[in-house]
């Protein structure tokens, strides 16, 4: 009787480590799988965000701002004193309206251009606020206004955001576009639109 219950205890003792064994095999077999995974993503993915792999990663944050704006020797751009040096010029509606069978370009500003092929219509990061900035008073004004009014543009097939800074997406201009133009963004913005 007493050698019976040591068998049927050392069975179960032998079950539970069984058990026990199996799931940790189990575990690292999905671990090897996970790591393997993330091994076959591309060089710009990192657990924080995209990046990108050519250059260096630098540490940045306000206070080193401030300190290279103010106190650094580094120049800064000084847009306003020399946005009179960008040409500008209204766009001529009646080739918008009315784009030839070869494809057309047509610079609005920025980084927006309107994109005309064979009937299809593409507009490159669409900023037409006063500000690119999320409030009306924070960010500086365009120095140089769009060179035609959102308004006056046809209908738009396709709306292309190369990445989400508010001078390359403008939340104000997405709305106004609306949501009958197919729009093609960088991974990680789905969530925003």
């Amino acid at each position: 009787m007493i050698t019976m219950m040591k068998k049927s205890r050392l069975s179960i003792v032998f079950s539970g480590l069984s058990i026990i064994f199996f799931t940790l095999l189990l575990f690292s077999c999905a671990n090897a799988i996970d790591n393997a995974a993330r091994e076959t993503k591309p060089d710009h993915h990192t657990e924080s965000g995209f990046r990108n792999p050519h250059i260096e990663s630098k540490k940045r944050g306000l206070f080193k701002y401030m300190r290279m704006r103010f106190f650094g020797d580094e120049e800064f751009a000084d847009y306003e004193s020399n946005a009179h040096k960008i040409p500008w010029k209204k766009t001529a509606l009646d080739m918008i309206e009315n784009p030839p069978d070869v494809l057309q370009v047509t610079w609005i500003g920025h980084a927006t251009a309107l994109i005309q092929y064979r009937g299809v219509n593409i507009l490159t990061d669409p900023m037409f606020s006063e500000r690119a900035s999320p409030s009306n008073f924070l960010a500086t004004e365009r120095h140089n206004q769009p060179s035609v009014k959102l308004e006056d543009l046809p209908p738009i097939d396709y709306a292309l955001i190369s990445h989400s800074h508010y001078d390359h997406l403008d939340k104000k201009t997405v709305q106004q576009i609306g949501s009958k133009t197919q729009w093609l963004v960088p991974l990680g913005l789905q969530e925003w639109f």
